[in-house]
């Protein structure tokens, strides 16, 4: 059973500080699970739960009754009933209040997607960009995600549990694919991969550069197009310059790196490829307003 605040499988990392990203366990059959948020609270205090936390893996969460928030990469994502919300790997996100609460968690692995799941042109990888963090569910999805649990719960609970092991997987696939649907037809911002392929490619390479690259003439030659294409497409899509995406990304990444760990400032800033922490220093707080010391102890004063 995924086991969320879990915390780094050991509990500490290599200088016994306390750290909150979790990682798929091999025994999860299948690469995915269906289960209550009772279960999560019969094992982990809710204020374990608050704790901000980063996994490896997808969580779509349907809220069920209650009212309350979630956070999901520092911002507070208000969680009404009918409510289904989705965090992509390695987002950062906490529970809010759970009293008088009830939801369901699909949890899964990246490989549960196909590779053009979000559409034409654009790697599942590239989820958080494409996929709204929440959505209100209409009535006759309700119905729809409602069926779906039941029968995958079925396949779970039955003896022997993974007799069909395809059609468990279809049946998960299935309400994920729902849930993206659902969240994309609802967010009027939502930026088709078919339409806007040069600046999901972009996206990509960010994802896996942006520690390194920063200059946004070297994504322009390695996307093969020229820098006027590349600042085109980025400002179709968004209104943003392709230099303001990777500074953005970087920043996520720091904001996520300061509000799940202990890590210094220094280290931090060594990950992100900065030379020198004063330099990291200065571009967090040029960009945030405060330096990355005080958004840490901000952020982690508001948790309690």
């Amino acid at each position: 059973m995924v086991d969320f605040g879990q915390i780094g499988g050991s509990g500490e990392n290599s200088r016994g500080e306390r750290v909150t990203k979790l990682l798929w366990k091999a025994g999860v059959q299948g690469g995915f699970e269906l289960l209550p948020l009772a279960s999560l609270r019969a094992r982990k205090s809710d204020e374990e739960l608050r704790v901000p936390q980063r996994p490896d893996f997808h969580v779509l969460l349907f809220y069920e009754t209650g009212q309350g928030t979630h956070m999901v990469d520092f911002e507070a994502v208000p969680c009404p009933a009918n409510t289904l919300l989705h965090v992509s790997p390695h987002q950062v996100h906490a529970f809010g209040t759970l009293a008088g609460r009830e939801a369901t968690l699909l949890v899964f692995r990246e490989e549960l997607l196909p590779s053009d799941f979000i559409g034409t042109g654009a790697s599942a990888a590239l989820a958080e960009h494409v996929w709204p963090v929440a959505v209100t569910l209409q009535q006759e999805d309700i119905g729809r995600l409602s069926e779906l649990f039941a029968t995958l719960r079925g396949f779970q609970a039955g003896a022997g549990t993974w007799h069909h092991p395809d059609a468990a997987r279809y049946l998960a696939l299935s309400i994920a694919a729902l849930g993206y649907q659902s969240a994309i037809a609802g967010d009027a911002g939502y930026r088709d991969p078919g339409e806007h392929a040069t600046y999901y490619r972009f996206l990509a390479l960010v994802e896996s550069e942006f520690q390194t690259m920063r200059g946004a003439q070297w994504y322009a030659g390695a996307l093969g197009c020229s820098y006027r294409t590349l600042c085109r497409a980025c400002q179709v899509a968004t209104g943003l310059t392709p230099k303001a995406l990777i500074d953005g990304r970087i920043m996520k990444e720091a904001r996520r790196m300061l509000g799940y760990s202990q890590e210094p400032v220094y280290v931090i800033a060594e990950e992100l490829g900065f030379s020198e922490s004063t330099n990291f220093v200065k571009f967090f707080a040029r960009l945030e307003g405060q330096t990355p010391e005080t958004f840490r102890t901000q952020w982690r004063g508001s948790m309690h």
